[in-house]
Formats: structure tokens, C-alpha cells, sequence
């Protein structure tokens, strides 16, 4: 299995275990609205992981991805984030962007894991 083959499967897993936690909190959001959105950072959690995941399980299947590329273009995105946080009067948006920051940085975590242990391997 190549590099890139283990980072479609580790992303698709990311993906998919997201789409599972927003499955749940729709149905406790269809029980119990006002319950489900006073514990519902996890949802903002799991939106963003879906998001970052989906968009990067994109990215893979183009012509030209190289794990080198994403892994610059998510350290790019970390370091905007990090300088220039969301500074909004909504809370919501606030959470929103933190999560994302958090999915990106899994994201760029896991890409440069897979990149050391390609090099290791390769030795």
C-alpha cells in the first residue's frame, strides 16, 4: 500500500466517522432541540472534520495531489488561522472556525505521520 492509498483510507475513515456523529446529533436535535444545542460542540466538531475530510478525499482523486503539496497547503492554512483568528461577535462562528482548526491540524498531523513513515520506509 502506498502513502497515498493509506491517507485515502485514513481520511475516508475520518469522514465517514464524522457523517456518524452528525447523524446522531440530527436525531437528537430531532428529539430534543433545545437539549441537543446545549451539547452540541461535538456537532461542530464533527461538521468540521466532515468538511476538512470530504474536501481533502477530493483533493486526493485530482491530477497532480502529492502529500508534499497538501501537507504545505494545510501548514499554509494553519499558520492564517493561528495568526488571524476568528474574532466574530457570534459564538457560533467562533466555535466553527476552532473546529475547523482543530480537523486542519489532525488533518496536517496525520499527512506528516504518513509522510515520516514513507521516508522510514524507504531506507
Amino acid at each position: 500500500m502506498t502513502a497515498q492509498e493509506y491517507l485515502v483510507c485514513k481520511f475516508k475513515r475520518a469522514e465517514a466517522a464524522a457523517k456518524e456523529e452528525l447523524d446522531k446529533f440530527q436525531l437528537k436535535l430531532a428529539e430534543n432541540p433545545l437539549y441537543a444545542f446545549s451539547w452540541s460542540e461535538s456537532a461542530f466538531d464533527a461538521a468540521a472534520q466532515y468538511a476538512v475530510f470530504h474536501d481533502l478525499n477530493a483533493e486526493m482523486s485530482e491530477e497532480g495531489f502529492s502529500l508534499e503539496k497538501c501537507a504545505v497547503r494545510l501548514q499554509d492554512m494553519l499558520l492564517v488561522a493561528n495568526l488571524f483568528p476568528s474574532r466574530s461577535s457570534s459564538a457560533q462562528h467562533n466555535l466553527s472556525e476552532a473546529s475547523k482548526f482543530k480537523s486542519l491540524a489532525e488533518a496536517y498531523r496525520i499527512i506528516c505521520d504518513t509522510l515520516k513513515q514513507d521516508e522510514e520506509l524507504k531506507k
